[in-house]
């Protein structure tokens, strides 16, 4: 737990240490069944050396206001074993964007 968290501040104050490395983000528009109104884009992807975690930032936007839910991207379309999911901010209007990053287990998801 402690490991996702250091992981996930690091991607959220844009701060990637050197034992990580960096994998092209999947192009285009990921849509989830249980969001129909979000647009989610993969901006950055890693991979954790040596820990066996890897974690992509995401940046969510809404066509309509919205309250986001962390559980709502426990989605297979955002990968596989996934471990933790964070928001940086859940209410979002219309136009409005919301960073995720989300942690998994394994590398290469």
């Amino acid at each position: 737990e402690e490991r996702a968290i250091s992981i996930t501040l690091a991607m959220l104050q844009d701060r990637i240490p050197g034992s990580f490395t960096t994998v092209a983000p999947r192009s285009g528009t990921i849509r989830l069944v249980s969001l129909p109104d979000a647009a989610i884009e993969e901006r950055q992807r890693i991979e954790i050396d040596g820990s066996g975690l890897s974690a992509s930032e995401y940046l969510v936007s809404v066509s309509s206001e919205a309250v986001l839910d962390e559980r709502s991207f426990l989605d297979s379309a955002l990968g596989a074993n996934i471990f933790a999911v964070t928001l940086d901010r859940g209410n979002l209007s219309a136009g409005e964007t919301a960073r995720l990053i989300v942690v998994r287990r394994g590398a290469g998801q």
